[in-house]
């Protein structure tokens, strides 16, 4: 994760944005004609939090969002703030803290998994490999296909690199094509036609309310990573919704119009309207689907282009490494190890199966690493 605030979209896939839009000038006026602690003005100060944040202004939306947090009617997911609080830390270098607001998320929120990848991250970020291979551990289990993105495959590559785990950066890669090959390829179908089974699936699913990837089953790997959480998908799909309300209600005004000549042409011409209206809103909630596919699209290819580079810097490792073998002398080694604890902390040797309860409390302990001495030639 680069040091460019995030919007709230779900689960490690990507950096799609899932945020509105808007002028932020525009937004604190609208919050002012707004009652005090109403979900409007809760909804419009959580749409400040994430344009000022983009922009660039960490220190102002954390402002805002500290106070949001506290609100009585907020409509805002509890989990969604908290892992936006821990990425605004992150930007401003807190990376301790960030830390303790990622920790915050459970294991049964829709933001788990994007949390455990940003925290992984901080721990690059701090010079801490081992903690952040432990949690990429965790990420990179073959049964969460579907569930974590392609960047938390550059990111346990990355970790393994760090410490000269060069078998580790191999297979990792090796299981990229088996774990994301058949959602690239759906992105592709998106971006070229959004109309698709699985997005119409999706729609009828957000017309009902939230939904968690759980719920979205085998569709989840054929849907672009934020679809489900995405804001202006789900306004358009409610949006859809209302008008759709409008449009058998105009039906039922046309068929009783029959019977007055006079009134039927001016009914007729108001149910074609709101049919057009709701058609359109549909066509929309298609073309932003296929705006995030392509988006996603843009940032795979982006981590491969990564992956490459890290491919690379493995073979001059792996190069440099041999020339140093020919060479007697001392190794400087590396130490560390996570401070994972707790009934079901565990290290890992081997890939036997794991329980769920396990996950995320994986130890790495370092005690070889990259060795440190220069080579004379």
């Amino acid at each position: 994760m680069d040091s460019s605030f995030r919007s709230g979209c779900g689960n490690g896939r990507g950096s799609a944005k899932s945020y509105v839009t808007e002028d932020i000038a525009a937004l604190t006026e609208l919050i002012k004609k707004t009652p005090v602690d109403s979900k409007e003005r809760n909804i419009l100060q959580w749409q400040l939090v994430l344009n000022l944040g983009i922009k660039g202004d960490a220190s102002k939306a954390a402002q805002v969002l500290a106070h949001l947090m506290k609100a009585k009617n907020n409509p805002i997911d509890k989990d969604l703030m908290t892992l936006t609080a821990g990425r605004l830390l992150y930007q401003n270098g807190f990376l301790d803290a960030s830390l303790k607001y990622y920790e915050k998320i459970s294991k049964k929120s829709d933001y788990w998994f994007q949390a455990q990848e940003e925290m992984a991250w901080a721990y690059m970020r701090k010079g801490e490999p081992q903690n952040a291979m432990a949690i990429t551990k965790t990420l990179t289990y073959p049964h969460f296909k579907g569930w974590v993105g392609i960047e938390s495959y550059l990111l346990n590559s990355f970790t393994s690199l760090k410490v000269c785990d060069y078998s580790g950066v191999l297979t990792t890669m090796k299981s990229i094509k088996g774990q994301f090959g058949e959602h690239l390829i759906a992105l592709e179908k998106l971006s070229a036609d959004p109309h698709q089974p699985a997005v119409a699936n999706l729609m009828k699913a957000l017309a009902q309310g939230p939904v968690g990837t759980a719920k979205l089953g085998k569709d989840a790997h054929l849907l672009p990573a934020v679809a489900s959480r995405d804001e202006v998908l789900n306004l358009l799909v409610k949006r859809h919704q209302y008008m759709n309300q409008e449009a058998d209600l105009a039906e039922k005004l046309y068929a009783r119009s029959l019977t007055f000549g006079n009134l039927q042409g001016q009914f007729e011409t108001l149910k074609n309207q709101v049919k057009t209206r709701a058609d359109m809103t549909q066509g929309a909630g298609y073309q932003r689907v296929q705006e995030l596919a392509k988006a996603e699209l843009e940032d795979s290819k982006q981590v491969m282009q990564r992956l490459r580079i890290v491919e690379v810097e493995m073979i001059q490792q792996v190069d440099s490494a041999s020339k140093f073998i020919k060479h007697a002398g001392a190794v400087e080694t590396k130490k560390g190890s996570t401070g994972a604890s707790g009934k079901y902390a565990m290290s890992f040797s081997n890939d036997k199966e794991i329980w769920f309860d396990e996950l995320s409390n994986f130890k790495v302990d370092v005690k070889k690493g990259c060795a440190k001495d220069s080579v004379k030639e």
